[in-house]
């Protein structure tokens, strides 16, 4: 199958998430997870994007007002975004004081986001998933 290019997979992911919020735990969030997760962490970068550093408090209000588990942001998205350079993670203990943000520009974000979904091995569901959401904005326009 097919590799998408970089921006429907980044694109795409996004709107799977977002497709996603509120529904519940099924085989659906499994089978899509890899897409879910990049989709959840192309989200939460752009709303980090204009920040400059940000409290524990206001990490978890912007995690809980796009419907992602705080738990989740602090155990995965910021680990995985500070190992990129993306953010800095100051902590008291195991505390959180401070999260130092630098965020990219998109088309940076784009090429990061879309290399994290490959070396993450996408299921054939993801990468269908991916081409069908692609396919499917493109045929009103051909």
């Amino acid at each position: 199958m097919d590799i998408p290019d970089p921006i429907e997979i980044v694109s795409k992911s996004v709107e799977i998430s977002k497709s996603l919020v509120n529904t519940d735990i099924g085989l659906h969030t499994l089978d899509l997870e890899i897409t879910r997760y990049i989709g959840d962490l192309a989200r939460f970068s752009i709303t980090l994007r204009n920040a400059i550093s940000i409290t524990e408090k206001q990490l978890d209000a912007i995690s809980i007002s796009m419907k992602i588990l705080p738990r989740l942001v602090k155990s995965d998205m910021l680990v995985y975004l500070e190992k990129v350079g993306m953010v800095e993670v100051i902590k008291d203990g195991t505390k959180i004081e401070r999260v130092k943000v630098n965020i990219p520009p998109v088309e940076d974000l784009i090429d990061i986001f879309s290399t994290k979904w490959l070396d993450d091995q996408p299921s054939i569901l993801d990468i269908a998933s991916i081409k069908a959401l692609s396919l499917l904005s493109k045929s009103p326009h051909e």
